[in-house]
């Protein structure tokens, strides 16, 4: 048996109550021979092992800290045949402990960041990580999202690699709806905080990079009519937004989590709630990996 053979890994998230959330994991081995998998350090037994960040979308600094598993994991290796699988879930509440107390603000919302990386080696069919978006409920019983009145527009994401470490997120919002939309001027290329948008260091875990925010009122701009199938696009400079991006990937890989939520505009996202892109460090001028 070899100790080290590619480990396939899923994460979902639950609503497991009033409030309470959970993250199941799935772990399949889809290699070509078995693998030996220490039980006591996957994320199920030993949460700390899967890297994750919370943070409220209404107050950027809020991060929600996390609640520490004091007693070190032991060791019982178990063997994983050829594409079988195991599985498990833990609490979402009971690693950060102040989610709930978050989602009592009907205004706010949580965004939940994994990134794809565990004790052992693993890939992820999503790429390099994911995100979560966890809104207050309308009624603890019957589950209905509280949505901003308005239309809502479909919001496509890309990265854009401009060479030298530099980097934008390209932007574009479709109407898909039947009828002509009339929608404010600000979109998130005009206002930082339309976006959530974070950025995290693969290889100093944890290390969150600071943000540069700017103002936190939206500029006055004129409405946008837009008919059905029309858009309008633009690009956020991640440059701007994380002044040192820069210098990180001259010594860390940074993975970029960006949640299908605009403050401005209703929108939905054809991958659910966000998506993740990998910037691999290396010498100006190299090409990111993504």
């Amino acid at each position: 048996m070899r100790q080290i053979t590619p480990l396939t890994m899923e994460v979902s998230l639950h609503r497991a109550g009033q409030k309470e959330y959970s993250i199941t994991i799935r772990l399949k081995n889809s290699g070509a021979q078995p693998v030996l998998v220490n039980e006591r350090l996957l994320p199920w037994n030993y949460p700390q092992s899967l890297h994750m960040h919370a943070q409220s979308l209404r107050r950027y600094t809020d991060i929600l800290v996390e609640a520490t598993q004091r007693e070190e994991p032991g060791k019982s290796v178990v063997p994983l045949g050829v594409g079988e699988g195991l599985d498990g879930s833990f609490s979402l509440n009971e690693r950060f402990p102040a989610l709930g107390e978050v989602l009592e603000d009907e205004n706010d919302a949580v965004s939940i960041d994994w990134v794809c990386r565990l004790s052992v080696p693993v890939t992820c069919p999503d790429g390099p990580g994911g995100t979560f978006l966890i809104r207050r409920t309308r009624s603890h019983e019957g589950g209905a999202s509280t949505e901003k009145e308005g239309p809502t527009l479909q919001m496509d994401v890309s990265l854009l690699n401009m060479g030298k470490h530099n980097y934008k997120l390209h932007v574009r919002l479709t109407n898909k709806s039947a009828a002509s939309v009339t929608v404010g001027g600000t979109f998130p290329w005009h206002y930082t905080y339309d976006l959530p948008v974070r950025a995290m260091r693969l290889n100093d875990i944890p290390g969150v990079i600071e943000q540069s925010l700017g103002p936190e009122r939206p500029p006055i701009r004129p409405k946008v009519k837009m008919n059905r199938g029309e858009f309008v696009e633009g690009d956020l400079e991640l440059n701007r937004r994380f002044i040192n991006l820069h210098n990180e990937l001259f010594e860390h890989d940074v993975i970029i989590f960006w949640t299908c939520n605009l403050l401005s505009v209703n929108v939905s996202c054809e991958h659910g709630s966000g998506g993740a892109f990998l910037l691999q460090r290396g010498k100006e001028g190299d090409q990111a990996g993504f």
